[in-house]
């Protein structure tokens, strides 16, 4: 493994370490003190901004603009040339393997049960923040 881990988040985790306090901002929180290298590809990006622009978060247009910038400041970009077509039940989890196996990541974090049901892909841990936040300890 890199000295520093290389993370992959998935949607859900983002917005949860961006909105709220527990686990996924404190995995947020290792990525700025440089403990992390969060992982983040295009697609991604635009399924966050989709999600996070939906009416029950109640953002304006300029505070979604604002929190994907935060995401692409804290974040390191990867350009993702893999087509995978692993996760069959949710093709949109697809992309976020695309990620961690073109950024090389150690770890996936995802709440998601077809990822975490997959446990691991090519060598990168497919964990809950939990799991993650503990093995950094």
């Amino acid at each position: 493994m890199n000295s520093v881990p290389r993370v992959v988040c998935d949607t859900n985790t983002l917005v949860s370490g961006l909105l709220f306090r527990g686990n996924e901002r404190k995995i947020l929180g290792k990525a700025v003190e440089g403990l992390v290298v969060v992982l983040l590809s295009a697609e991604i990006l635009e399924e966050f901004t989709r999600v996070i622009s939906r009416p029950r978060f109640g953002y304006t247009e300029r505070q979604v603009e604002s929190l994907v910038e935060t995401l692409r400041r804290l974040c390191q970009m990867v350009e993702t040339r893999s087509r995978l077509d692993c996760v069959r039940e949710d093709p949109a989890d697809n992309r976020v393997l695309e990620c961690a196996v073109d950024g090389e990541a150690d770890y996936l974090v995802s709440g998601d049960r077809h990822l975490l049901k997959l446990g691991s892909f090519r060598g990168i841990r497919i964990v809950r923040s939990s799991t993650l936040l503990k093995e950094l300890e």
